[in-house]
């Protein structure tokens, strides 16, 4: 199963284990993924499941998306 792992200023590293087909993140609980960061949007980023792996989408934050420091727009 894959696992999505990410650090935040507030939270430190983590990481979690991707079984939905459709994935949000960001600051409020209404997210699959609840990340408790200022620097977070309420609604920050969308992973979504195509062809046994998963797409990332910025969802317009402030702060933008990004993956081993290469953003996402």
């Amino acid at each position: 199963m894959p696992r999505l792992r990410f650090v935040t200023t507030v939270q430190g590293a983590n990481s979690i284990e991707l079984v939905d087909p459709i994935i949000t993140i960001g600051r409020v609980p209404n997210n699959v993924v609840c990340i408790e960061d200022p620097n977070i949007s309420k609604h920050h980023t969308l992973l979504v499941s195509e062809d046994d792996t998963y797409k990332i989408y910025d969802l317009r934050s402030e702060e933008h998306t990004s993956e081993l420091q290469s953003p996402y727009v």
